[in-house]
């Protein structure tokens, strides 16, 4: 994922909504220096309660996010 994320192709996040209940989440392990990035992706996916938790290290390093179903009225 580390280098999925790094090359900015956001399809795991992008599908995940395909495979989750509603309100289900979605966390994913990556790189020290990617939690902006992954946490954008996330945001534009459509994730909502969006963060970054940091190792023992002190490294942003899961990302994590709520899917949550709009329905459309």
């Amino acid at each position: 994922l580390a280098v999925t994320m790094a090359g900015r192709d956001p399809a795991i996040v992008a599908g995940a909504g395909r495979h989750l209940l509603d309100a289900g989440w979605l966390l994913v392990e990556h790189g020290y220096d990617q939690g902006l990035i992954v946490r954008e992706v996330f945001t534009q996916a459509g994730f909502v309660q969006v963060e970054t938790l940091r190792d023992y290290g002190g490294n942003e390093r899961v990302t994590l996010g709520q899917w949550v179903v709009r329905n459309v009225s």
